[in-house]
Protein backbone atom coordinates (compact mmCIF):
# COMPACT_ATOMS: atom_id res chain seq x y z
CA UNK A 1 0.00 0.00 0.00
CA UNK A 2 2.80 2.26 0.75
CA UNK A 3 3.58 2.32 -3.36
CA UNK A 4 0.35 3.27 -3.79
CA UNK A 5 -0.62 5.78 -1.07
CA UNK A 6 2.65 7.14 -0.50
CA UNK A 7 2.98 9.78 2.50
CA UNK A 8 -0.53 10.20 3.30
CA UNK A 9 -0.87 6.01 3.43
CA UNK A 10 1.78 6.19 6.06
CA UNK A 11 0.23 9.24 8.07
CA UNK A 12 -2.86 7.32 8.08
CA UNK A 13 -1.24 3.97 9.68
CA UNK A 14 0.40 6.15 12.04
CA UNK A 15 -2.18 8.30 12.79
CA UNK A 16 -3.86 4.91 13.31
CA UNK A 17 -1.22 3.39 15.80
CA UNK A 18 -1.03 6.66 17.73
CA UNK A 19 -5.38 6.54 18.56
CA UNK A 20 -5.17 3.12 18.95
CA UNK A 21 -1.92 3.84 21.83
CA UNK A 22 -4.16 6.96 23.20
CA UNK A 23 -6.63 4.53 23.46
CA UNK A 24 -4.69 2.12 25.83
CA UNK A 25 -5.11 -0.32 22.85
CA UNK A 26 -8.14 -1.30 24.02
CA UNK A 27 -10.23 -4.30 22.50
CA UNK A 28 -13.35 -3.00 22.62
CA UNK A 29 -14.45 0.83 21.57
CA UNK A 30 -16.33 2.93 24.31
CA UNK A 31 -18.35 4.56 21.97
CA UNK A 32 -21.28 2.19 20.52
CA UNK A 33 -21.19 2.45 16.44
CA UNK A 34 -23.27 5.23 15.35
CA UNK A 35 -26.72 4.73 14.40
CA UNK A 36 -27.65 2.95 11.12
CA UNK A 37 -23.57 2.42 10.64
CA UNK A 38 -24.19 -0.97 10.31
CA UNK A 39 -26.70 -0.85 7.66
CA UNK A 40 -24.26 1.19 5.67
CA UNK A 41 -21.31 -1.07 5.76
CA UNK A 42 -19.60 -2.35 2.54
CA UNK A 43 -20.53 -6.04 2.84
CA UNK A 44 -17.29 -7.26 3.07
CA UNK A 45 -16.92 -5.87 6.78
CA UNK A 46 -19.40 -7.89 8.43
CA UNK A 47 -17.92 -11.00 7.01
CA UNK A 48 -14.93 -9.89 7.84
CA UNK A 49 -15.73 -9.48 11.57
CA UNK A 50 -17.77 -12.75 11.38
CA UNK A 51 -15.04 -14.76 10.31
CA UNK A 52 -12.04 -14.52 13.04
CA UNK A 53 -10.67 -11.39 11.16
CA UNK A 54 -7.43 -12.79 9.71
CA UNK A 55 -5.75 -9.09 8.79
CA UNK A 56 -2.69 -11.41 7.35
CA UNK A 57 -5.09 -12.74 4.83
CA UNK A 58 -6.31 -10.18 1.67
CA UNK A 59 -10.24 -9.94 1.81
CA UNK A 60 -11.05 -9.47 -1.92
CA UNK A 61 -14.02 -6.96 -3.12
CA UNK A 62 -17.56 -8.34 -3.80
CA UNK A 63 -17.84 -5.76 -5.44
CA UNK A 64 -16.47 -3.40 -7.85
CA UNK A 65 -14.17 -1.07 -6.24
CA UNK A 66 -15.37 2.23 -7.97
CA UNK A 67 -15.62 5.36 -8.96
CA UNK A 68 -17.82 6.44 -6.08
CA UNK A 69 -20.71 7.11 -8.79
CA UNK A 70 -21.38 3.45 -9.36
CA UNK A 71 -24.52 2.45 -7.51
CA UNK A 72 -22.79 -0.96 -5.30
CA UNK A 73 -19.35 0.03 -5.83
CA UNK A 74 -17.60 -0.78 -2.60
CA UNK A 75 -16.23 2.94 -3.02
CA UNK A 76 -20.48 4.46 -2.82
CA UNK A 77 -20.71 1.95 0.40
CA UNK A 78 -17.40 2.91 2.35
CA UNK A 79 -18.10 6.86 1.29
CA UNK A 80 -21.14 6.35 2.76
CA UNK A 81 -20.72 4.37 6.03
CA UNK A 82 -17.33 7.10 6.45
CA UNK A 83 -20.09 9.60 6.17
CA UNK A 84 -22.06 8.61 9.21
CA UNK A 85 -19.46 9.41 12.07
CA UNK A 86 -18.57 12.91 10.63
CA UNK A 87 -19.61 15.41 13.22
CA UNK A 88 -22.66 17.20 12.69
CA UNK A 89 -20.61 20.54 11.71
CA UNK A 90 -18.63 18.74 9.15
CA UNK A 91 -22.22 18.91 6.59
CA UNK A 92 -22.80 21.80 4.39
CA UNK A 93 -25.90 23.25 3.91
CA UNK A 94 -26.15 21.40 0.39
CA UNK A 95 -25.87 18.24 2.30
CA UNK A 96 -22.14 17.56 1.39
CA UNK A 97 -19.19 17.22 3.80
CA UNK A 98 -16.72 19.89 3.96
CA UNK A 99 -12.72 18.77 4.04
CA UNK A 100 -12.25 17.53 7.74
CA UNK A 101 -9.46 19.88 8.20
CA UNK A 102 -12.00 22.79 8.07
CA UNK A 103 -14.08 21.23 11.34
CA UNK A 104 -13.65 22.55 14.25
CA UNK A 105 -11.14 20.35 16.55
CA UNK A 106 -13.05 19.59 19.33
CA UNK A 107 -15.86 18.52 16.96
CA UNK A 108 -14.21 15.36 16.19
CA UNK A 109 -14.31 14.27 19.81
CA UNK A 110 -16.45 10.43 19.39
CA UNK A 111 -13.73 9.67 16.76
CA UNK A 112 -10.87 9.65 19.60
CA UNK A 113 -13.50 7.60 21.38
CA UNK A 114 -13.61 5.11 18.27
CA UNK A 115 -10.79 2.85 19.37
CA UNK A 116 -10.61 -1.38 19.28
CA UNK A 117 -11.42 -3.57 17.07
CA UNK A 118 -14.51 -2.10 15.99
CA UNK A 119 -13.62 1.29 15.58
CA UNK A 120 -10.87 3.24 13.28
CA UNK A 121 -8.95 0.11 12.57
CA UNK A 122 -12.29 -1.20 10.26
CA UNK A 123 -12.42 1.82 8.67
CA UNK A 124 -8.68 1.69 7.95
CA UNK A 125 -8.74 -2.07 7.48
CA UNK A 126 -11.57 -1.25 4.45
CA UNK A 127 -9.32 1.20 2.93
CA UNK A 128 -6.30 -1.37 2.97
CA UNK A 129 -8.80 -3.82 0.91
CA UNK A 130 -10.16 -1.15 -1.33
CA UNK A 131 -6.44 0.16 -2.07
CA UNK A 132 -5.67 -3.66 -2.89
CA UNK A 133 -8.68 -3.71 -5.47
CA UNK A 134 -7.95 -0.21 -7.12
CA UNK A 135 -3.73 -1.40 -7.34
CA UNK A 136 -4.82 -4.66 -9.29
CA UNK A 137 -5.77 -2.73 -11.64
CA UNK A 138 -5.31 0.05 -14.10
CA UNK A 139 -7.52 2.80 -13.84
CA UNK A 140 -5.65 5.93 -12.55
CA UNK A 141 -9.18 7.53 -11.78
CA UNK A 142 -9.97 4.62 -9.03
CA UNK A 143 -6.59 5.65 -7.69
CA UNK A 144 -7.06 9.10 -7.32
CA UNK A 145 -10.52 8.35 -5.52
CA UNK A 146 -9.16 6.00 -2.92
CA UNK A 147 -6.07 8.56 -2.21
CA UNK A 148 -8.38 10.89 -1.53
CA UNK A 149 -10.48 8.99 0.85
CA UNK A 150 -7.01 7.77 2.39
CA UNK A 151 -6.01 11.61 3.28
CA UNK A 152 -9.21 12.23 4.34
CA UNK A 153 -8.96 9.77 6.99
CA UNK A 154 -5.30 10.72 8.05
CA UNK A 155 -6.70 14.16 8.20
CA UNK A 156 -9.43 12.88 10.71
CA UNK A 157 -7.19 10.73 12.27
CA UNK A 158 -4.98 13.70 13.13
CA UNK A 159 -7.68 16.14 14.19
CA UNK A 160 -8.86 13.05 16.48
CA UNK A 161 -5.45 13.05 18.31
CA UNK A 162 -5.24 16.80 18.60
CA UNK A 163 -8.16 16.29 20.68
CA UNK A 164 -6.97 13.95 23.18
CA UNK A 165 -3.26 15.22 23.05
CA UNK A 166 -1.68 18.65 22.01
CA UNK A 167 0.18 19.40 19.06
CA UNK A 168 3.36 17.43 20.24
CA UNK A 169 1.10 14.63 18.99
CA UNK A 170 2.15 15.46 15.30
CA UNK A 171 5.79 14.61 15.69
CA UNK A 172 7.10 11.84 13.45
CA UNK A 173 6.54 9.35 16.09
CA UNK A 174 2.44 10.37 16.54
CA UNK A 175 3.09 10.28 20.33
CA UNK A 176 1.19 12.10 23.11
Amino acid sequence: MRDLGGGSWDFCIEGLIALERVGGFATKSPVPVPQGNKDVRPEEVPSFMRYARKWDKPVPLKSVPGPVTVKGSFAEWWWEWWSRIQPASSVLPSGKFMSSRLVPVEDWSEVVQMTGKNGMLLYVGALLWWGDAVAAGEDESLVKEWKIAVVDVASVLAMALLVRCDLRALDTRLTC
